[in-house]
């Protein structure tokens, strides 16, 4: 068991090759897929000694997985929805154990938050229903895991990522909600870490001469035991984990192509036992500065299928929220009112936010309108409840 790849692979892993999430300029999404993809095995050739054997013992499973991802957004392009289907179902089994895995570890080792998040550009929202899943009697617009006419929760672990997710609004007119998820029994969610930094950093600050860090012990390192084996199990899934976490194209078309792979996944998912959602690192660029912290979303599919209005009764049950807030209302008070220094230092460093670039300086997370509104969701008079379904 290592824990060190060598300088030499540290090298190869720091190529652009390896970022994700992707931006693409306009052309055919599937031509897109096959460069980033070409260029990844061109780079995972580079590499030298245990690691280039370790990966090398899982290249055809890995080059099995890229064809399968090309043919199914080919597949698409071409209205042969029922083949694209098949290949991602057909691929996606033949990793379930690998997913499952790497799920396990992250639910284990990056902090997610037990709080999440929604932020909505309504300013007339008031209710707990008002910031769930939109009602099935609405038409749900396709969104990344999702497909149009299915809604499901989209959910964020922190306010800024809301932020962000939302293209940036002026917070005077939004509104924002804390949720907390019930997981029962085993139950877990699909966790794709979809953003090379968050494997690269830890090797790279353990590799600088003299700091003797363990990179299994860096705050949010997503290594448990066996870093050079679990750098392969992300490695072999890097194909999947960059196709499904390409920025869309602005202006979008309504139903982009970057959709497809990531909604195919979660039909995959809502096959499989006990897994109760996704989470994923944000598409959007996190600008955040001197943060260890992981900007990660979750997204909760509906499951009744039977109801032609109203709201997910799986969902209703298992997940609990505030009423909306706004963002004056968090500004209008003094920070000791929120919080204590002392208590911010603990959350800082139980969940790696430190400071963020927020209105074009650098600031403690807990000054901005962001930070502040956390604070504000978690005063004990505004407790999570389960909406009101009559």
């Amino acid at each position: 068991m290592s824990i060190t790849i060598g300088a030499e692979n540290l090298d190869v892993l720091r190529d652009s090759a390896f970022e994700i999430p992707k931006a693409r300029e306009t052309g055919d999404f599937g031509a897109f897929l096959r460069v980033q993809l070409r260029r990844f095995f061109e780079q995972t050739a580079r590499l030298r000694g245990r690691l280039a054997d370790r990966l090398t013992a899982r290249a055809y499973w890995m080059h099995e997985l890229s064809g399968s991802l090309e043919a199914a957004v080919d597949c698409t392009r071409q209205g042969r929805h029922d083949r694209a289907w098949q290949l991602m179902e057909d691929v996606l089994d033949e990793h379930s154990g690998v997913l499952r895995l790497m799920s396990l570890r992250h639910a284990y080792k990056v902090v997610a938050s037990q709080s999440w998040y929604r932020l909505t550009t309504w300013s007339e929202a008031k209710t707990r229903r008002d910031v769930f899943h939109l009602p099935f009697e609405k038409t749900a617009a396709s969104y990344r895991f999702s497909h149009a006419g299915r809604p499901a929760m989209y959910l964020g672990n922190n306010a800024y990522v809301c932020w962000l997710e939302c293209q940036g609004p002026m917070l005077e007119s939004c509104r924002m909600a804390r949720f907390e998820i019930e997981m029962r029994g085993d139950e877990y969610f699909l966790d794709l870490p979809a953003n090379h930094a968050s494997y690269l950093d830890p090797l790279s600050l353990a590799a600088r001469r003299g700091t003797g860090l363990d990179p299994r012990r860096i705050t949010n390192s997503p290594y448990l035991d066996d870093v050079e084996g679990e750098l392969v199990d992300y490695l072999s899934l890097w194909p999947l984990l960059m196709a499904i976490s390409v920025q869309k194209l602005q202006p979008a078309p309504t139903d982009p192509p970057e959709y497809v792979l990531p909604q195919l996944l979660m039909r995959w998912m809502l096959k499989q036992k006990d897994v109760l959602g996704i989470r994923y690192f944000t598409s959007k660029f996190d600008r955040t500065s001197n943060s260890n912290d992981l900007s990660i979303n979750v997204v909760l599919p509906t499951r009744t299928t039977n109801k032609a209005e109203g709201f997910c009764d799986f969902l209703a049950d298992r997940v609990r929220c505030t009423a909306p807030q706004s963002f004056d209302d968090a500004a209008s008070v003094c920070d000791r009112t929120l919080f204590t220094q002392s208590a911010a230092d603990v959350r800082q460093a139980a969940g790696g936010r430190y400071m963020i670039t927020w209105e074009g300086s650098l600031q403690h997370d807990q000054r901005t309108s962001s930070g502040r509104m956390e604070y504000w969701l978690e005063r004990p008079e505004l407790a999570v409840a389960h909406i009101e379904m009559a």
